[in-house]
């Protein structure tokens, strides 16, 4: 790292630093709270976990709420991870996997678990740093957001969905239904779904056509920009408390889709062979399931044991001509994975600044492949399968603690050691290696520094998937200026190798000012991968000369076919700095009903009056640094930390509740009195959705969310920007090749990486109606000296996507027709933006067209959502 990098990241540093540290040493004392009252209850903050957080003290980048996660106003667990894709993205991985998805604190099984799952249904949402991860026996390479759901929940939903392109064509429509049952941690979970998109062809768009046969015919009506699509899809989820102290879950799902596509007209030498276009089908059949067993062996010890199976049946059929004849050529895979693994954790031993706690996984997979294919007249099969078996162990080791008075001048400090093996059947044993610490030296402020040494496998696919030739494809040709069509051969490698990474991460989460509820993070990574393995998208100059066998040139030199099949390249070199910030502000607070003279909850209503027997009644107010709308108790539809008589409990002004509390928190533990019997069981009294009756307006979910209509859910901002800038990309695709800065006018085919790459979300909620704009820009890109045509350049690039939606119930309430819907309307490439190539004589390359690269443009997409 160069010097003028490392002063700019501690600039950086100091910057969000100063804030934090002079807002810890300036925050005056906490006065004693007033002489009790005589009757009232005790109310005593404590300075513990909410319940449902993750293991270990690593806070969270960003927290949401139930009004945050409101003002997304998306339906899924699964819309709402789309949603909030900037802030889960991580550069630590090899490819954007997604976060891995904790629920209520713990392991499951696969997204699939509670991607179905109606936002209505969670209480809060955690995201956190990658390196909270390897507590859960995953490497730490992907960011982890933990979904707490309410204990009592009930739900069912309907979604239908149509939308078109405002060019034309580009229909598409989707319908889903949904039930979810939720009684403390017994859930269900079932939903069903559909979607079907229509084609859109070249001839639909305003493109000039590449291929012109003699008589001055093309092709454009005969060749999809997308093909057409059907999806069809079920998914169920059973859980199940078996005792007090073990939980186990089953997930089922099934999936069938299919792909119809046209790949134009077929071409002789002057004039089109047929016309019949050359068409290219498949077929996706996927079935699976996932259970996972949780078990609280003791107060610090928990075990966690997960198991997966998938099988996926594939068949593609294309059209080709060779030597003047059409034929169709065909390729199929059945794919079957599976995968156990055994993690325990806990407090291993006692030391001065706190306890030491270990993650130990062990654990195994095995994967299959079949393949099938008849290329022209030649028929090929293959079978490959590859088992693995290791495990991984991560232990925190606690520095410094200022509340254990060790150190205390450093705050608290925790280092890690990480590492793991595992035997590839395949390729021998391939081994990782970590380390790292954890430091807040202030309240509100975060850092993590870590280092990890990794090798991991190509997958069976990209060793083993069948070879299929697609014909009729758009292609720049660098070596000489020109658009194209060439054949592309794509499928399997077995010749790949095992990679090698070293990566090296700075990390800072900071919340500076205590009274704004603003928080701001920024990540630095350093990695370099040896036998880096890359998938060759276009032609380019350098992989030409480097990857001769992957391009084949007719006698007259023009490109006729690109094998785009994976390869190793030498190494990789790459730096990469993101930070974003999130911020919230209530605009508005939310206005609830007054309670009848008397009234008491019905979960209060076998307490005596005055509160606890002895009469003693304190109030102590949240500890300071938390968020002001927090300061005088959780905001309405929050949880909180706040403990009555030993029962965790949220604000007595909670959401839609008629004179306060009905019951403890959803989320937090069980209710008064003890669990339900085990099983489903009868509902609590007052009805299914919650502790008391459930509210006027609403689903039976539970008051104050989208559909409640007894109550002014108040006005909400959010804003959250994240900035991407690579420092560093460099490759050297074989040893003894000059290094290709791939910021500096390098390529590998396509489209370049833009050094910048900016992404926004924001949007304001007033009682119900919300209105957001996400938006992305990347800075534009050159390449430089490898054309005839000169230099190429990318122009920077902006969309945006408006959505308005309104909660019916909170503007018509009362009215039946109008309770738990919503109504949605999308506009996604607001502004009709597309990328803008051109060569030094300011013309676009034919494969650089603007609706090549956006087929669609701008879309519509009106919902219509019921929640009953």
């Amino acid at each position: 790292m160069t010097q003028t990098r490392m002063k700019l990241l501690a600039g950086a540093a100091l910057a969000v630093l100063a804030p934090a540290a002079h807002a810890q040493t300036q925050a005056p004392p906490r006065q004693d709270n007033p002489a009790p009252k005589q009757g009232e209850d005790d109310i005593v903050v404590t300075g513990k976990a909410p319940p449902g957080s993750v293991i270990g003290d690593i806070p969270p980048e960003n927290r949401l709420g139930q009004a945050d996660i409101a003002a997304y106003g998306v339906g899924t667990v699964s819309e709402l991870l789309d949603a909030i894709a900037e802030q889960t993205a991580s550069a630590q991985g090899r490819d954007d996997e997604g976060p891995v998805v904790l629920v209520n604190g713990k392991r499951i099984s696969g997204v699939n678990e509670v991607s179905d799952l109606p936002t209505e249904s969670i209480v809060r949402v955690d995201i956190l740093p990658e390196e909270v991860a390897l507590k859960y026996g995953y490497d730490a390479q992907r960011k982890v957001v933990n979904i707490i759901l309410r204990r009592r929940f009930e739900g069912r939903v309907a979604n239908l969905a149509g939308g078109l392109a405002t060019e034309s064509q580009g229909e598409n429509g989707s319908g889903d239904f949904t039930y979810t049952r939720i009684r403390d941690n017994d859930r269900v979970n079932i939903a069903g779904r559909a979607k079907s998109t229509a084609s859109l062809l070249e001839s639909e768009r305003d493109l000039v056509p590449a291929a012109i046969a003699a008589n001055g015919a093309d092709d454009r009506e005969y060749r999809t920009l997308k093909p057409a699509t059907r999806s069809y899809g079920l998914n169920a989820n059973v859980a199940h408390q078996l005792g007090t102290k073990t939980n186990l879950s089953v997930n089922l799902r099934g999936d069938y889709s299919t792909s119809d596509g046209l790949n134009g007209l077929p071409l002789g030498t002057s004039n089109f062979l047929s016309d019949d276009p050359l068409r290219q089908d498949s077929r996706t059949t996927t079935v699976g399931g996932g259970v996972t067993l949780n078990h609280d062996l003791n107060k610090r010890w928990r075990l966690s044991a997960v198991a997966s199976y998938s099988h996926a049946d594939t068949r593609r059929d294309t059209d080709r001509a060779d030597a003047g004849l059409i034929g169709t050529d065909r390729a199929s895979s059945l794919t079957d994975s599976g995968n156990a693994s055994l993690l325990v954790n806990g407090k291993l031993l006692a030391l001065p600044a706190g306890d030491a706690a270990i993650s130990l996984r062990l654990g195994g997979d095995f994967s299959t492949l079949s393949t099938r294919s008849t290329l022209g007249w030649a028929a090929t099969s293959g079978d490959s399968s590859r088992t693995n078996g290791g495990g991984q162990i991560s232990l925190d080791l606690p520095l410094a603690s200022r509340a254990k008075g060790v150190l205390p001048f450093l705050g608290k400090l925790t280092a890690n050691l990480n590492g793991g093996v595992t035997q590839v059947s395949d390729y021998g044993t391939l081994g990782t290696f970590g380390y790292g610490l954890n430091w807040t030296p202030v309240t509100g402020l975060s850092l993590i520094a870590a280092v990890n040494e990794d090798r991991v496998a190509p997958t069976l696919a990209q060793r083993g998937d069948a070879v299929v030739i697609t014909d009729n494809v758009r292609a720049y040709d660098y070596a000489t200026g020109q658009t194209v069509t060439v054949s592309r051969i794509s499928g399997g490698n077995p010749l790949l190798k095992a990679d090698d990474r070293h990566v090296v991460k700075l990390g800072l989460t900071a919340k500076p000012w205590t009274k704004l509820n603003l928080t701001f993070t920024a990540n630095y990574n350093n990695s370099r991968t040896e036998n880096a393995i890359l998938s060759i998208a276009d032609g380019s100059a350098a992989l030409e000369e480097a990857f001769p066998e992957h391009f084949e040139r007719d006698a007259a030199g023009q490109l006729t076919s690109i094998d785009t099949r994976a390869v190793n390249i030498a190494r990789e070199d790459r730096e990469q700095l993101r930070w974003g910030i999130n911020f919230t502000q209530v605009l508005r607070a939310p206005k609830r009903p007054t309670p009848p003279p008397g009234f008491r909850p019905p979960w209060m209503r076998d307490r005596p009056e005055g509160g606890r027997p002895n009469g003693e009644t304190r109030y102590d107010r949240p500890p300071e640094g938390t968020d002001p709308e927090h300061r005088d108790g959780p905001p309405p539809g929050e949880d909180g930390d706040i403990v009555v008589n030993g029962r965790e409990l949220r604000d007595p002004s909670g959401p839609g509740r008629p004179g306060g509390f009905d019951g403890p928190p959803d989320g937090f533990g069980p209710p008064p009195g003890g669990p339900p019997p085990e099983g489903f069981g009868p509902p609590p009294p007052g009805g299914p959705g919650g502790f008391g009756p459930p509210p006027p307006g609403g689903f039976r979910g539970g008051p104050g969310g989208p559909g409640g209509g007894g109550s002014d859910n108040g006005a909400r901002l959010q804003f959250s920007l994240y900035h991407s800038v690579i420092l560093k990309d460099e490759i050297v695709l074989r040893e003894g090749l000059a290094p290709i800065d791939l910021m500096d006018g390098g390529t590998l085919g396509g489209t370049p990486r833009a050094r910048h790459n900016v992404q926004l979300n924001t949007g304001v909620i007033d009682n119900g109606v919300g209105v957001r704009l996400s938006g992305s820009w990347k800075s534009a890109a050159e390449v430089t000296g490898t054309s005839p045509a000169g230099d190429l350049r990318f122009g920077a690039l902006a969309t945006f996507e408006l959505r308005v939606f309104a909660n019916l119930a909170n503007r018509f309430r009362g009215k039946d027709w109008a309770r738990g819907t919503r109504v949605s309307l999308s506009i996604a490439n607001l502004l009709n933006t597309r990328q803008k190539v051109t060569d030094a004589s300011g013309a676009t390359p034919l494969a650089y067209q603007g609706a090549y690269l956006d087929p669609e443009g701008r879309t519509l997409l009106l919902s219509v959502r019921r929640i009953f």
